[in-house]
């Protein structure tokens, strides 16, 4: 079979999209697969079709490998072939199905070091060499190199975006290691692997730049952007190209682009689950208006369906109202003690001053902690008269030592801001990750952690 080679590249391609669908399909909630891929008017929505995609994915990488199980023995094309096709689709089940957007727990970093063990196994055992010329940079490289790396910057001074100096800094001391790293993973193993499989250099490039472009699923203009370089960067390497040039202006390239174009553009340069995750939980906050906004238990029976794929039992609803509530209490006690109000009066005083605004309260130190559970808990809460606006008087009187003038009062509203409707949505979309469709039982003022 004379086009067994590039056939066996498409399944491997076939393999990483079905696992990446997969992940879509059982990972996540009704809005977030809204924004796992490009809205089109004309589609039904994208929790409908998604899970049969990923089914219809899955039944033609499974036909594709069994008619192709014979084709694959033949030569020398049975382990390269066998490398791609198990090490790529377990990278994207890590991505899509078990990295979570927060911080990785023990089970993930566990699986995370085998990867990285794996893809240094298959670094150091490559088939052989690429066959190609040596690479001698000519003027039209040179040119394409220039376009990679001055493009952004051209564009992000047109829109008036000024970069962040520091930040482009550090990008530029530390993005050339991890460019290096991304450039053995997904070029020089797969490209290694295709070329021995018998794959064309034309072939290999362009199915080594759509299986990087599917990493940076689904933020459309980071998977343009990897797909055209990657393109470029394949190419030059199958003819002589060194790695460690290629991870040079593969750095300067991704310094430019995140740095000089807008994050209104780029999307802040995330990817995958956590690019779906911010884009699902911006819009459910953005969609609130007015009632919504004022009442919690509105807003918690709107967003519901959306992100658990039910609607709130009124036993739900009354647990997440009672934690809600105190975790406004907090916000507000937060709010009273980082005010320079309240720090001009410590330093006066000669007491500690209270920790720094831009740190949440649950990663402040004991003893700040304390008050702030202590203002937020029932008891304060009923001592107070168990209303906001004896709650806010008692905040003024204890931690401010004054009475609070009407206009004071009246500027502490019950509408939830824009981060804590974000919030709200964002731990109920983990509660379903981890626990599927159950009912919520409660949680920590704690775990919480309502944004001001």
């Amino acid at each position: 079979m004379t086009r067994a080679p590039l056939l066996l590249a498409i399944t491997w391609l076939v393999a990483c999209l079905s696992v990446l669908f997969a992940g879509l399909a059982v990972r996540l909630a009704p809005i977030e697969k809204a924004f796992a891929w490009p809205t089109v008017e004309i589609f039904p929505p994208a929790a409908v079709w998604t899970g049969p995609a990923a089914l219809g994915l899955a039944v033609v990488a499974v036909l594709l490998l069994l008619v192709l199980t014979g084709t694959a023995r033949e030569g020398n094309r049975a382990r390269p072939f066998a490398e791609l096709i198990v090490f790529f689709p377990v990278f994207f089940a890590f991505l899509w199905i078990l990295l979570p957007t927060g911080p990785l727990g023990t089970r993930e970093w566990f699986i995370g070091v085998i990867l990285a063990l794996a893809a240094v196994w298959l670094a150091r055992h490559c088939p052989g060499p690429i066959p190609g010329p040596r690479w001698s940079a000519t003027p039209v490289a040179r040119i394409i190199d220039g376009i990679l790396v001055l493009s952004p910057v051209a564009l992000g001074l047109t829109l008036g975006h000024s970069p962040d100096i520091k930040a482009s800094g550090f990008s530029l001391l530390l993005y050339p290691v991890y460019a290096f790293i991304q450039l053995l993973v997904f070029l020089y193993i797969p490209v290694t692997r295709l070329r021995t499989m018998g794959v064309s250099n034309a072939n290999s490039t362009l199915l080594t730049a759509l299986v990087f472009s599917l990493v940076h699923w689904p933020n459309p203009l980071v998977m343009l952007v990897t797909l055209m370089g990657m393109l470029i960067w394949a190419h030059q390497f199958q003819n002589g190209r060194p790695l460690w040039q290629l991870a040079i202006i593969m750095a300067l390239t991704a310094t430019t682009f995140s740095q000089f174009l807008p994050d209104d553009l780029t999307q802040h340069v995330r990817v995958g689950p956590a690019y779906v995750r911010s884009e699902a939980t911006l819009h459910l906050a953005e969609q609130a208006v007015g009632a919504v906004q004022a009442d919690p238990a509105t807003f918690i029976r709107q967003i519901y369906p959306d992100t658990m794929g039910r609607q709130v039992n009124e036993q739900e609803l009354k647990l997440w109202l009672e934690l809600l509530a105190e975790a406004r209490r907090s916000t507000w006690a937060q709010i009273f003690l980082v005010s320079s109000e309240h720090r001009n009066r410590m330093k006066i005083s000669g007491n500690p001053l209270p920790p720094k605004p831009e740190y949440h309260w649950t990663d402040w130190p004991p003893e700040w902690k304390n008050q702030i559970l202590q203002f937020a808990g029932d008891e304060y809460w009923f001592s107070s008269g168990s209303g906001l606006e004896g709650y806010a008087n008692s905040l003024y009187r204890d931690i401010l030592g004054r009475k609070p003038s009407a206009q004071e009062l009246a500027s502490w509203g019950t509408t939830l801001s824009i981060g804590q409707r974000k919030r709200i949505a964002e731990v109920l979309l983990v509660l379903r990750l981890e626990n599927g469709q159950r009912d919520f039982t409660g949680m920590s003022v704690e775990k919480f952690r309502l944004s001001n």
